[in-house]
């Protein structure tokens, strides 16, 4: 739980070196900078860089995007969402919480744009690809954890294939006996306990989840793309797991700012697009839901 506190930590320790500085209290004002700048460095919570979109032809344009379509029907956002998404134009898209019902409606109005969806029964999760994709499917899983939320497709660009991951790692949101409990219907103080302990009990999952991904990724002879909904903040077991396996965050290596990608009970970044240094990184952006999902979508582009 510990990262989830750095960025909030910068923050405080940023306004107490204003205090200090005003002050004119230059020692301690820069003692609180170097902590500040490490803290960030370690957590990679604001990055700083101009971002600057150019040509993207020639490009690999992926997107991640966790639409909140399980709970409920919405027809009524789909073409909305599709517009949104056709904005962009990514030529692959990762797509979270889809249900079987609301999934029909969505490959209706993208299928033209994307002629190959995934079409993996009950998981919720898919791809869709303007470029076919081989080797599609739910990542084995033979560590017995209940619900693997990993799935792979491969692509082909340029001279080579590159292996996508979309990941939806498991949710802070449930409770050992599958109860729904959000930090929005917490009620009292032990609702806030059993939110805490789901907090520690999944960060402990997603570590075993990204421990899977990361074993797939070290044989792969290809260049990776992960991306996806992993519920969880850099500096987490997680990401440092996969970050072990070679990958890089694209948006410390090119965002600018705090990219939150959720924003209630507080803005997190906890949907990712990682990379293998095989690829180059060109762009990547927040893209704003426009209230259409509870998570804001990533949009990221990469040449070989």
């Amino acid at each position: 739980m510990i990262p989830l506190l750095i960025p909030w930590l910068i923050v405080v320790f940023f306004m107490i070196t204003v205090i200090f500085v005003v002050l004119r209290k230059w020692k301690y004002a820069l003692l609180f900078l170097v902590v500040i700048f490490t803290l960030n460095w370690w957590a990679k919570c604001f990055p700083i860089h101009i971002c600057q979109k150019g040509d993207n032809k020639g490009c690999l344009k992926v997107m991640s995007f966790n639409i909140n379509g399980t709970t409920e029907d919405i027809s009524p956002k789909t073409p909305k969402l599709a517009e949104l998404i056709n904005k962009y134009n990514p030529d692959v898209l990762f797509v979270s919480e889809l249900s079987d019902k609301n999934k029909p409606i969505m490959d209706s109005l993208l299928v033209n744009v994307f002629p190959y969806i995934t079409h993996t029964k009950n998981c919720w999760n898919c791809f869709y690809s303007k470029s076919p994709m081989y080797k599609w499917g739910e990542l084995e899983n033979n560590s017995k954890i209940e619900h693997l939320g990993v799935y792979t497709s491969q692509v082909p660009f340029a001279n080579d294939s590159i292996i996508i991951y979309g990941c939806h790692f498991d949710s802070n949101n449930y409770t050992t006996d599958n109860k729904y409990l959000t930090p929005d219907s917490i009620n009292n103080h032990h609702d806030v306990i059993t939110y805490l302990s789901n907090v520690k009990r999944t960060s402990i999952i997603r570590a075993k989840e990204a421990n899977v991904v990361s074993k797939e990724i070290r044989e792969t002879i290809h260049p990776v793309i992960l991306m996806g909904d992993l519920n969880d903040v850099c500096g987490s077991a997680a990401v440092r797991t996969l970050e072990r396996a070679g990958l890089t965050d694209a948006w410390w290596v090119n965002g600018c700012g705090y990219g939150a990608t959720i924003h209630r009970p507080l803005p997190f970044r906890i949907d990712h697009i990682m990379f293998s240094d095989k690829l180059k990184l060109r762009h990547i952006e927040v893209v704003d839901s426009e209230g259409l999902s509870d998570h804001d979508a990533l949009y990221a582009e990469f040449i070989l």
